[in-house]
């Protein structure tokens, strides 16, 4: 049995972790919630992308292919549905112009905040 020196396995943690843990600083992780979407009524999709895109930044989602494929898992019911049916056109884009309008974001607020549901929001204002 070859017993390795304080020397040695400082290196080696020094090889995986980096000197002082660099490598662990910056990474993924999930400090800050994301809701589960619905498609309710009374939820705003403009709101949800608002926090998402919060989270995205606290969790260090980095990638639109990340952000993508987070934000899919927290598509419910009808929500999930639209997702399904969409995301071979979105692909891995996130909020980009190169893909034609393809992208998640704009996709999501095309359908769920829709003229006609801003229009309803704006009578629902009014009589407030």
């Amino acid at each position: 049995m070859i017993a390795a020196t304080g020397d040695e396995i400082k290196n080696a943690l020094e090889g995986i972790f980096g000197v002082g843990g660099a490598n662990l600083k910056g990474r993924e992780g999930t400090l800050a919630k994301v809701e589960i979407f619905y498609r309710k009524e009374d939820k705003d999709p403009i709101e949800w992308l608002a926090n998402f895109e919060k989270a995205a930044e606290t969790n260090k989602w980095a990638t639109e292919e990340r952000k993508v494929k987070v934000a899919a898992a927290f598509l419910k019911g009808a929500a999930s549905d639209w997702y399904d049916a969409k995301k071979t056109d979105i692909g891995a884009h996130w909020i980009t112009s190169n893909n034609g309008g393809n992208n998640f974001v704009d996709q999501f607020k095309g359908y769920f905040a829709s003229d006609t549901q801003k229009n309803r929001w704006y009578q629902e204002l009014l009589t407030l």
